[in-house]
């Protein structure tokens, strides 16, 4: 019976040929079926917390001997933490959510929890196996200080917090909300953009695939995401060109405006994603240097290598900057050219007052927007 070197100290361990175990009991996903790819270890350690936390769940109605469980006996922050994140996974329960929202929330969760993500360092104590009694917002405010770097991580991390908290005030494993009246504060906007010399020395020293996506981006003002998960599927041809057309359920904002993301192509991208269509008639449309789909996750590691590589040949971008400057950088030149905010926000998928928050001071700089000053005027 061969284990890996370390795991059973880690309470779940993988047994050679066979899969991931806790104790005797197969380590299943989230559609139920049993993890046994050897490097399949952060998932099989998810699935060990969410295991934990339903014995947990199990085991304190057994010692009551069938009563109600008593709220805030018995149950710890990791507990809370994770029997929410495995109910986030029920299409059943009301916070159930989409896959990329649960493996933030996991990844958040367990650096509360344990001090560390999922992959990394331990850069605080954890605060995990405090009892539900214990916690206060002092643990939230020494996560953030251990985390100087977060800036609009800092909400998303409050969020996960919040809802776990909240949602076991709703279950009666907690009898109130301890960090209520904390505040995570102001997210900031992120505002970084690439200049033109900057754009030239990322084309030369990134991979042709990275490269082409930052092309991409700034060509057409996707986000990120959007541009990972582009599919054959959302590909329109119209009379006036190319759209790429995105369900609500598969937007960054679609679940409140309800619509459909719209993103205009200029036509040398729209012959290139032709040709890709070609390539990859199913399944997403650009791929990354190993010819694997792009996730949100692989472009920022890519891009973090990317950056490094530029501080080498003298190019230092700002701080703030990841692939969402590629967004920036088109908001930024549509403003130079004379474009509206109200138009921009329709190209970009924001609203008119999102786009004022964010680019306003582009287009009172730029010294193309005269014109536009007495449009309709006379």
């Amino acid at each position: 019976m061969a284990r890996k070197r370390g795991s059973r100290n880690k309470g779940y361990w993988f047994r050679k040929g066979r899969g991931w175990y806790v104790g005797s009991e197969p380590l299943k996903d989230p559609q139920g079926h049993h993890i046994k790819d050897r490097g399949a270890e952060q998932e099989a350690e998810k699935a060990y917390h969410v295991y934990m936390a339903g014995q947990g769940a199990e085991g304190s109605e057994a010692e009551g001997n069938g009563e109600a469980i008593k709220a805030d006996q018995g149950y710890t922050v990791k507990d809370v933490c994770f029997l929410y994140l495995k109910d986030c996974q029920n299409p059943g329960t009301e916070v159930y959510c989409r896959k990329a929202t649960l493996d933030l929330r996991y990844r958040l969760l367990h650096d509360f929890c344990y001090g560390r993500p999922p992959k990394g360092k331990k850069v605080h104590k954890g605060y995990g196996d405090l009892s539900t009694t214990k916690l206060i917002g002092l643990h939230v405010k020494e996560w953030f200080d251990a985390h100087k770097g977060w800036n609009g991580t800092r909400r998303a991390a409050f969020q996960a917090l919040r809802r776990a908290v909240r949602y076991a005030v709703k279950l009666g494993i907690m009898t109130q909300n301890p960090i209520a009246g904390f505040k995570a504060g102001s997210a900031g906007k992120r505002e970084a953009y690439f200049t033109e010399e900057q754009e030239k020395a990322i084309y030369l020293v990134a991979s042709p695939a990275l490269a082409e996506a930052i092309r991409v981006m700034i060509a057409t003002g996707a986000r990120p995401g959007e541009f990972a998960h582009l599919e054959a599927r959302h590909v329109q041809e119209t009379e006036d060109g190319q759209l790429w057309v995105y369900p609500p359920k598969e937007h960054k904002t679609g679940w409140k405006t309800k619509r459909p993301r719209r993103i205009p192509v200029p036509t040398e991208i729209a012959a290139l994603v032709r040709g890709k269509m070609k390539r990859h008639p199913k399944g997403k449309l650009f791929r990354n240097k190993r010819e694997a789909p792009w996730t949100d996750t692989g472009m920022k590691t890519a891009f973090a290598r990317l950056r490094v590589k530029l501080a080498e040949k003298g190019i230092t971008l700002d701080p703030d900057c990841t692939c969402y400057g590629a967004r920036h950088t088109y908001a930024k030149r549509a403003i130079a050219k004379g474009i509206t905010i109200e138009k921009l926000a329709a190209r970009m998928g924001n609203s008119p007052a999102v786009c004022w928050a964010h680019y306003a001071k582009h287009w009172e700089e730029s010294k193309d927007n005269t014109p536009i000053l007495f449009e309709g005027l006379n």
